[in-house]
């Protein structure tokens, strides 16, 4: 008996999508087991390190900025950055004329702490490009960034 249902070309196991697809996933697998490896000795996990280092990039930061900025959804970030504060690495300061406003910058712990993550995340990204040319990495750069702006010309972003 056969299907009266077509399949779409194009969506098999070697499609460019699921290639892609693949290629994506496999690659932020790597990088996040990767930096929870480097910073479990520090007891930090890749969302907390991410929002210490926008933190300290930013000098002071808001709530809602991290929000945007971070790949999980509002409700975790405002648990990661209650931990980080308990954990003294972040403090909190409201506006005075808008108390609704909290900005969040490191403490002095915080920072000392994020220099020496750095260090390590920054060995572990070099031994992840050890072989690759620069031409390569551009290209995958270049291909990345249209991607993205790709897809935020389609109305898709958040």
């Amino acid at each position: 008996m056969t299907s009266s249902r077509q399949v779409p070309e194009n969506t098999g196991p070697d499609s460019l999508a699921v290639r892609i697809e693949n290629r994506v996933f496999g690659l932020m697998h790597a990088v996040d087991k990767g930096m929870e490896g480097v910073l479990s000795s520090h007891n930090i996990t890749p969302l907390e390190y991410r929002l210490l280092r926008f933190c300290r990039e930013s000098g002071e930061c808001t709530f809602t900025q991290l929000s945007v900025l971070l790949p999980s959804d509002p409700s975790r970030v405002s648990r990661v950055t209650h931990g980080l504060v308990e954990k003294g690495f972040l403090r909190r300061r409201r506006l005075t004329n808008d108390r609704r406003v909290v900005l969040m910058r490191l403490t002095g712990g915080g920072e000392e702490l994020t220099s020496q993550m750095d260090r390590q995340v920054n060995e572990f990204y070099e031994a992840l490009v050890a072989g690759i040319s620069e031409e390569d990495i551009g290209a995958f750069m270049s291909a990345g960034s249209r991607m993205m702006q790709n897809y935020n010309d389609l109305g898709q972003s958040d």
